[in-house]
């Protein structure tokens, strides 16, 4: 008997010690246990609770609308009815003082050792602070949302793994997206897709050390990053089954090589557009958290005009020698006869001298910007076509 007086003596100063509201009833829901953080959140002491039935709207339970939940909907009851836990689901309980308090609630039945329903338990926490907090951060979000869409540059936020947490309309607009990005991870998206490109296309000058190098990563572990062009070490940090040589991304030399070249604005080509792209990142040291803000901005108008400058000058100071060469070489024919070997490379040099004048009359002519592969990802105005006039232009 002492020995079970003892347990349970033990037992109820560890219920009453638990950080959460927690009050025990028997199978009819009357009262028997009532924890001191219980009387801290509702402001009922136990006396004034126990041997009372959890009917008895003490606490008169509602949802979010103001219904009452403790006739037909209590979750304590459907426990008990269904042998069953609940929860965890916020609801509002009655201070005693008539203030209503927002509360986590979590249920389950008690069982005998036949398995028998002979009552049941509710553990309560007071959420009044979370729930400020997170509508705090739904309105800092929404602000944050209506400022990027009012932002004529692409934006694009990527969380610490990898996945697509916030982007604006004007980055769908601008590489032509599938408006379903955001959850998705920027790995999981093929090659061919337009956003993956952007991002990665800009990380093939990167000449490392990578991440793994500077690790010393043994050559069996499976690693993503290991023969590859991309640069974001950082976004594998978590997963990697052998431990890092520093347990901080932020302290590793690597990102710091990477965060820098990043933090350059690069240029690459998506179809006939220019784009700008630029990373900025923010650091959360106290989570371990690294996030990528990348801005995309269209500089093909700028660019264009560009050309459209050098073109233009570029006609003006090659015509004026070139004129003069022909002069000269007019001039220098009437040296040789007609069938000499010098007049036959005069006018040779005169007909290369003609489609010189006529390039340059194309570059003067420029009405729209156009692109031909070079080589392996650079491109170079197409003078034959920019210079063809539409039938718009004509």
């Amino acid at each position: 008997m002492k020995k079970n007086l003892l347990h349970k003596n033990c037992l109820l100063k560890i219920i009453d010690s638990a950080n959460e509201g927690i009050y025990v009833t028997d199978a009819d829901r009357k009262v028997v246990i009532w924890n001191s953080r219980a009387e801290n959140i509702s402001g009922y002491p136990a006396d004034e609770v126990i041997g009372k039935f959890c009917q008895d709207n003490i606490l008169d339970h509602t949802d979010s609308q103001g219904n009452s939940l403790c006739k037909t909907q209590c979750p304590l009851h459907h426990s008990i009815g269904h042998n069953c836990s609940c929860g965890p689901e916020i609801i509002y309980l009655r201070h005693k003082d008539g203030r209503r308090i927002p509360v986590e609630v979590s249920t389950s039945p008690i069982l005998d050792e036949k398995g028998n329903v002979i009552g049941g338990v509710e553990l309560f926490e007071d959420v009044t602070s979370r729930l400020a907090r997170e509508r705090l951060l739904q309105e800092k979000k929404q602000k944050i949302e209506a400022v990027l869409e009012n932002i004529r540059e692409g934006v694009l936020f990527i969380d610490s793994r990898g996945g697509v947490n916030l982007y604006n309309q004007a980055l769908v607009d601008l590489l032509g997206l599938d408006d379903r990005l955001k959850g998705r991870e920027v790995f999981s998206l093929p090659g061919s897709h337009l956003l993956r490109q952007a991002i990665f296309r800009t990380d093939k000058s990167y000449k490392g050390p990578y991440c793994w190098e500077i690790n010393h990563c043994s050559p069996e572990e499976a690693c993503p990053m290991q023969e590859s062009a991309l640069c974001r070490c950082w976004l594998f940090n978590k997963d990697r089954s052998s431990a890092p040589k520093y347990p901080s991304c932020l302290d590793c030399p690597a990102f710091k090589k990477v965060k820098a070249f990043l933090e350059e604005p690069k240029e690459l080509t998506i179809g006939n557009r220019r784009l700008s792209v630029i990373s900025s990142f923010v650091e959360l040291r106290d989570i371990n958290e690294i996030w990528e803000v990348i801005v995309f901005r269209d500089v093909t108008a700028e660019k264009l005009d560009a050309v459209m400058k050098l073109a233009g000058g570029t006609a003006h100071e090659l015509r004026q020698p070139l004129q003069a060469i022909v002069g000269v070489a007019s001039l220098l024919e009437e040296e040789f006869t007609e069938t000499s070997e010098g007049r036959k490379y005069l006018r040779i040099l005169e007909e290369s001298c003609f489609r010189l004048d006529d390039i340059i009359k194309k570059i003067g002519d420029i009405t729209s910007f156009r692109t031909k592969n070079y080589s392996e990802d650079i491109d170079i105005l197409d003078i034959e076509n920019s210079s063809k006039k539409t039938g718009k232009d004509e």
